[in-house]
């Protein structure tokens, strides 16, 4: 049996949906089972409990309770290495930083770089900021991207380039440039992280770094296996290869990779990143552009550009309940309200024609 622990907050995202999803696959190959729990469930040595969070304290306080409480296999996920003897699956972000720097300095010829959107709760950004290479230049995310964005602006002329904590913080950026100053979405270079569909699908669209989170939750259940044939093994650390996708805020400009040296990091406390409505709504329409299937894709397109349910459903050979359902099963996967409010996000960030394309 795998047990799955997923902090809240956290568990609502699209990163924490991902590696569940790469658990569940990898265990149904496996004839395994999984349960998602909270911290009132019993397991015996035999089973295996993935922990899955970002605030360093909730991280540190579950991972002490999982091995007071159990004797099943423990697996933490999560984007930095603790210091505990627990397993770990995770990737190097303190390289990734390196990198994208690296690739705007030497690629791209900017030297002026900003470090935009960091959650200070957050120890995947506290991991990218020692990457960064200081706290100069740095404007820092409280839950108030909008705020982030004024404290930005106000020194926008000092940088070239750039790096955004999450495609979140990225798009937000780049909405309040265009309504402010879109001559400056051409003069900067921009650079984010996660690589969401919502940054492939943006205009202009957003280069990412690909951090892969399905593998994440692959490789926990093929590191249980190795753990069950191997009981002399402790614990084992496995670091994801993250890349570059190269996209437009950048001019396509190619990346060359490099060698660069990983580092640890120390960590902050509560974590309100995910209390932001700005946020809320761009992991709920990254749910929907997750979970869209071709029928999906053609009435969201309908619906964007006014048409009715009754439309739809003669462009489909479907019947109007059919299109409603599948309508209302989008909102309700994303936490969406109802259509007036899936009208609103869509159009706050995307034009009116980007789903008349496959998705």
């Amino acid at each position: 049996m795998i047990y799955i622990v997923a902090e809240e907050g956290f568990s609502s995202s699209t990163w924490c949906h991902r590696i569940m999803e790469g658990i569940m696959t990898a265990a149904k190959q496996k004839r395994m089972s999984c349960m998602i729990e909270k911290e009132d469930f019993c397991s015996d040595s035999s089973d295996l409990i993935v922990i899955i969070g970002t605030s360093p304290s909730w991280i540190y306080k579950t991972v002490n309770w999982a091995q007071r409480e159990h004797s099943a296999h423990i697996i933490q996920i999560n984007n930095r290495a603790h210091r505990m003897s627990v397993n770990n699956i995770c990737t190097d972000l303190f390289l990734g930083m390196k990198n994208v720097t690296a690739y705007l300095t030497h690629d791209c010829g900017k030297h002026n770089i900003a470090f935009y959107g960091l959650n200070p709760s957050s120890s995947s950004d506290l991991q990218r900021l020692r990457g960064f290479g200081g706290k100069e230049h740095v404007y820092y995310n409280h839950g108030d991207l909008k705020r982030c964005y004024e404290n930005f602006y106000l020194k926008i002329s000092d940088y070239d380039a750039v790096i955004c904590a999450n495609d979140y913080a990225a798009i937000s950026l780049m909405q309040n440039l265009k309504s402010q100053d879109p001559a400056e979405i051409d003069r900067l270079f921009v650079v984010s992280f996660t690589n969401t569909h919502i940054a492939q699908l943006y205009t202009p669209s957003i280069t990412s770094v690909a951090l892969n989170y399905y593998e994440y939750g692959k490789t926990a259940v093929r590191l249980y296996e190795l753990l069950m044939k191997n009981s002399e093994i402790s614990s084992v650390n496995i670091n994801i290869k993250s890349d570059i996708i190269v996209r437009a805020t950048t001019k396509y400009v190619p990346y060359t990779d490099r060698n660069t040296t990983p580092e640890a990091l120390p960590f902050n406390e509560d974590n309100d990143f995910f209390e932001d409505d700005e946020i809320r709504d761009l992991i709920s329409i990254e749910k929907i552009l997750e979970n869209v299937t071709d029928t999906d894709w053609i009435i969201l397109n309908n619906i964007i550009n006014g048409r009715s349910y009754e439309s739809a459903a003669q462009e489909l050979f479907m019947s109007t309940n059919g299109i409603k359902y599948r309508l209302n099963k989008l909102l309700n996967l994303s936490g969406i309200k109802n259509r007036k409010e899936l009208l609103r996000i869509i159009n706050t960030y995307f034009n009116k024609d980007i789903f008349n394309c496959s998705p």
